[in-house]
């Protein structure tokens, strides 16, 4: 499946459209609650934050890697979710993982919004 995220020219409070045409205030949210079914209560925002952050963290070479993800069993236990959502192949260690096809696909969609929106990274 190829994932797309759509930003309407209005601004209203559900500003961006997914490839399936369901609404989302932003990329986060999308990510969260859209990709890892996740709920729209809480923090989920901030959650949709910490996967991108996840996300950017995987797609970089192992060894340029400034941190691990077993420093916080937070960031552990977000790993393991999205391994299981397939975003990223867990390998030997879900702390040496990278990306899946569908994980960049994803991060590929999140930049872009970062970069043409010029929304917070």
């Amino acid at each position: 499946m190829k994932y797309s995220l759509i930003k309407k020219n209005k601004t209203d409070e559900f500003d961006y459209i997914d490839q399936d045409g369901v609404s989302f205030n932003s990329p986060d949210e999308w990510l969260f609650i859209g990709i890892l079914g996740g709920c729209g209560c809480g923090s989920y925002d901030d959650f949709g934050k910490d996967m991108i952050k996840l996300l950017k963290f995987f797609s970089t070479p192992h060894e340029n890697r400034e941190w691990s993800i077993y420093d916080d069993r937070y960031y552990e236990l977000l790993s393991h979710w999205m391994d299981n959502k397939k975003l990223i192949e867990h390998g030997s260690g879900i702390g040496g993982a990278w990306l899946t096809e569908k994980g960049n696909n994803i991060l590929d969609v999140i930049k872009f919004h970062e970069e043409v929106f010029k929304i917070s990274k």
